[in-house]
């Protein structure tokens, strides 16, 4: 699974040698912080039309464009519509649809899964958090690889003020055998590993960090999960090791372990352990946002898709959900076990976040820029090209679209 992983991290030589380690690490296409105020004045926007400036006897809240994006149900446009208007997009990336958050942001940790949308997430946190001057935890113990092996064994974690946050996979986990690389030393096989990682978060960022988990509908990640691996189903039926591949991300591997994972989740931790479906991700990304006190242009994205699954339909591997029905039933009823504990607690947190009445409109709003941000992105070849092609696009005329569009390269050496 290091391919997974190598895509996320790779190396922007030079980048932050001079860095002081208590800073984050810098990234060349990271966009500034605003400098203005929140009450600064609005510059001239392009129209849809063209490069004409729009009037200033028009508010920038009162524009049809504006409207829609922001998640005012009375707005009505598209989002082809919208992405001819670049100046427009951007400005609102810059002052977030007026979803700003007060207060200083909260250290967290996000726990880095398989096959769940876990590496746009990731790129999104990382480029806000380095923005925002937060500190890695790589750029702190200098401790860095393809998983945090650490945060597996909090017995060889100790504190540290200089850390912000810390958003690697914690497993590497070899798909193959379903052995736990580089962490296996610190699995009892007890059904506890989780708990431990939970541990070690808070050991290094103290027992008010944030934590965040990416989960994904069971039949949904084993489909992706095989067919990323090409991993045909008549294998997967003959290796029962392979079996309830969500369940092992936790290293959960027996029904009596699963049992008990699902009980005791969110372990003592519901104010603090945030769950992340991809089948919800807006409502879940607004959710964060809110938690860690950012904006909301800190949780917008274009959409990543790693280069191996770039080419879409041209696996080896076909397997329709008709297929997936035809499973012993041992080999996906810990997966939903444990999925569904996850996904209850998401529901709840989730119930509780529609009480505000500016929540509904946030979600949209979310899904709307992203959708947006996803059709601008692939304009300029799109993340999945890894070209750099976005630079040359956008230029410096829009470095909030160019921010999130472009893939970027991380330098451990802080």
């Amino acid at each position: 699974m290091r391919l997974l992983w190598s895509v996320f991290l790779i190396f922007l030589p030079g980048q932050c040698s001079q860095c002081d380690p208590r800073d984050a690490c810098y990234l060349g296409n990271a966009a500034a912080e605003d400098a203005e105020s929140k009450d600064a004045a609005l510059p001239l926007l392009q129209t849809a039309a063209g490069n004409r400036p729009a009037s200033r006897e028009r508010p920038l809240e009162t524009q049809p464009e504006y409207r829609w994006l922001c998640g005012f149900e009375d707005a009505v446009n598209s989002t082809s519509e919208v992405t001819s208007n670049l100046a427009l997009l951007e400005e609102i990336l810059k002052t977030s649809c007026g979803f700003r958050a007060e207060g200083a942001s909260k250290r967290f940790a996000y726990f880095k899964t398989h096959k769940t949308g876990s590496t746009t997430i990731a790129y999104s946190l990382f480029r806000s958090a380095i923005r925002k001057k937060q500190r890695w935890a790589a750029c702190a113990d200098f401790d860095f690889d393809d998983v945090y092996s650490k945060a597996a064994c909090p017995w060889e974690m100790k504190a540290n003020a200089n850390v912000d946050y810390e958003l690697r996979h914690v497993l590497s986990w070899d798909f193959e055998d379903g052995s736990s690389g580089s962490v296996a030393e610190c699995v009892k096989g007890d059904g506890h590993w989780f708990e431990q990682v939970l541990e070690g978060y808070e050991t290094l960022m103290g027992k008010d960090v944030e934590v965040f988990v990416s989960i994904r509908e069971p039949s949904s990640y084993l489909k992706s999960i095989l067919t990323y691996q090409e991993t045909p189903l008549e294998e997967f039926q003959q290796k029962s090791q392979l079996w309830n591949p969500f369940a092992q991300e936790f290293r959960v591997m027996t029904q009596e372990q699963a049992a008990l994972f699902s009980s005791a989740w969110p372990f003592n931790r519901s104010s603090r352990l945030h769950v992340l479906p991809l089948e919800d991700l807006s409502p879940a990304m607004v959710m964060l946002r809110r938690t860690l006190q950012w904006d909301l242009k800190d949780v917008v994205y274009g959409a990543f898709v790693h280069p191996s699954d770039a080419n879409g339909g041209e696996s080896k591997v076909s397997i329709s959900a008709e297929d997936l029905q035809q499973l012993p039933r041992e080999a996906v009823e810990m997966d939903e076990a444990v999925y569904d504990a996850m996904h209850g607690s998401f529901l709840a947190e989730y119930q509780l976040a529609k009480e505000d009445p500016s929540f509904a409109r946030e979600v949209l709003a979310h899904q709307r820029i992203v959708s947006a941000l996803d059709e601008v992105c692939a304009l300029s070849g799109g993340w999945a090209v890894m070209n750099g092609s976005a630079e040359s696009y956008f230029g410096d005329e829009y470095p909030m679209i160019k921010d999130a569009c472009l893939e970027f390269d991380v330098d451990p050496h802080c």
